[in-house]
């Protein structure tokens, strides 16, 4: 079953970070601005929620945009008058572009886009939290995306602080996979 509907985060250029929900047309349902307000890391308390059906999450948050709030502000009617707003595009259902981050987005997404950790800083990283993994694991998710914004330079990988923490918590687990 496809996925109802799609969110996305956009940052603009004085900091305000807002949420939208489209439908499969690219129209705008519901937006959500003053993310910016938030505590930081909020998105992994919400993600699981959004991911699941992101209309309904949304329509029980505080920061309303469209005719209806109090707040003035008003709701685009498809991506393209997002896009027009010169906004950033900081991720789309959970995909994260922290190198297109501002401060509000770094801190809402809990992201710190300067620190890095080499393959055995992150055997130890998963060692403390009562993981196990091996080096070569790591390195085969960095070479195929699965952990987001890691980079080769020479032979050493450097995995994001934040990208690693992320991996570890969701990653595929060993072992064969069935579908009964």
């Amino acid at each position: 079953m496809a996925k109802k509907y799609e969110y996305i985060y956009v940052e603009d250029d004085g900091g305000g970070l807002y949420l939208y929900v489209l439908d499969a047309d690219d129209n705008v349902l519901a937006g959500i601005h003053n993310l910016e307000y938030a505590n930081t890391g909020e998105w992994r308390n919400v993600r699981d929620a959004l991911n699941a059906d992101a209309l309904a999450t949304v329509s029980e948050w505080e920061g309303q945009m469209g005719p209806d709030n109090d707040y003035g502000v008003d709701l685009p009617a498809t991506w393209a008058d997002v896009d027009a707003r010169a906004e950033e595009l900081v991720c789309i259902d959970g995909t994260l572009y922290p190198d297109r981050m501002g401060r509000a987005a770094q801190r809402y997404f809990g992201v710190e886009n300067d620190t890095y950790y080499t393959i055995p800083q992150a055997l130890q990283v998963a060692s403390e939290q009562g993981i196990t993994i091996s080096p070569r694991t790591l390195r085969y998710a960095a070479k195929h995306g699965l952990i987001q914004g890691a980079e080769k330079i020479g032979r050493d990988w450097f995995l994001p602080k934040w990208s690693l923490q992320e991996y570890l918590l969701d990653r595929p687990k060993p072992g064969r996979k069935t579908n009964y």
